[in-house]
């Protein structure tokens, strides 16, 4: 009888320390591309008829956009001589649109980062425009405390992460947009329309310590994305796997964040889960995620803003 006591208080502790030995239905055929169509949802992109004589523009989120007359030529430099193009504008603000719509907030070289906003930009018109090599973009993002150390990042094609575009820092300033209320906020000029992010690297109090996230046999890089979300930060983390069923990160210790991992099982249909922790130094988390429809999935990461 004691064998069997000290066999069984084993078997729990392996419970707690490691994944979870319960077996979910391994035959998943959903893929990781069918979650991030399915969270893109419809194009967030938004239109607007601008003049090539030159244009000033508000966003739905309040960033002002302008440029001067003849900025913008065909791909091959061949001048545009229309009156009007289409300027689309992708802004990702929220932590919930990072996950749907942008890019993790980390570097290259793996320095997390605070996000004050991703921008994309197109320009469209019997076929697609770019920038003249004098042009600029000009960028007007309304922001009430922003930070003095903020920089632009561009994205790397290969790592899909954020490599800095330059250290100096971004200006601040005031501005006023026909006759609505004056704002403050970063001022950038930009000379391309790919992705730019406006971060500052963040210093944490502790050190990073590596967080281990356990799910179900069944669960894999393939079939899900697992997130970290800070709770108080505007930072967006997706987490790595190691091996099977295990996902991993360096986080800082003494943050609270939102694990959260979304899963496709094939078919249309989906799972979700989400759980907030403190990083505490070696943390092994054990997740499970739950059935959910498109809305409820949405639904949690909008929990998250």
């Amino acid at each position: 009888m004691k064998q069997f006591q000290i066999l069984s208080l084993t078997l729990m502790l392996l419970t707690i320390i490691g994944c979870s030995d319960e077996v979910t239905p391994s035959n998943f055929t959903g893929t990781t591309q069918e979650i991030r169509e399915m969270l893109r949802g419809e194009n967030p992109e938004q239109v607007y008829l601008v003049s090539t004589d030159g244009f000033e523009i508000k966003t739905n989120y309040g960033t002002v956009i302008s440029a001067a007359p003849n900025s913008f030529t065909y791909l091959d430099g061949s001048p545009y001589t229309g009156d009007f193009f289409t300027l689309g504008v992708t802004e990702v603000i929220s932590k919930s649109d990072l996950i749907r719509y942008g890019y993790q907030t980390i570097t290259t070289n793996g320095e997390i980062l605070t996000s004050d906003g991703e921008y994309n930009f197109t320009a469209m018109a019997d076929r697609e425009l770019m920038l003249t090599p004098q042009a600029t973009l000009e960028l007007y993002i309304p922001n009430e405390n922003p930070s003095n150390s903020a920089i632009l990042f561009d994205l790397s094609s290969e790592t899909m992460t954020w490599t800095p575009r330059d250290t100096t820092p971004l200006q601040l300033g005031e501005w006023r947009f026909e006759m609505d209320d004056w704002q403050f906020g970063y001022v950038a000029s930009l000379s391309s329309l790919d992705w730019v992010n406006v971060d500052y690297f963040t210093k944490f109090e502790l050190p990073l310590t590596e967080v281990q996230v356990c799910l179900p046999q069944g669960y894999s890089l393939e079939n899900t994305l697992a997130f970290a979300v800070f709770s108080d930060r505007d930072i967006v983390l997706e987490l790595g796997e190691s091996v099977d069923n295990l996902f991993m990160a360096p986080l800082p210790l003494g943050e609270n964040v939102h694990l959260v991992a979304i899963t496709s099982e094939g078919g249309g249909n989906f799972r979700v889960v989400k759980k907030e922790v403190t990083i505490t130094e070696n943390l092994k988390v054990n997740l499970e995620p739950q059935p959910a429809s498109e809305e409820e999935i949405i639904a949690c990461l909008e929990s998250l803003d």
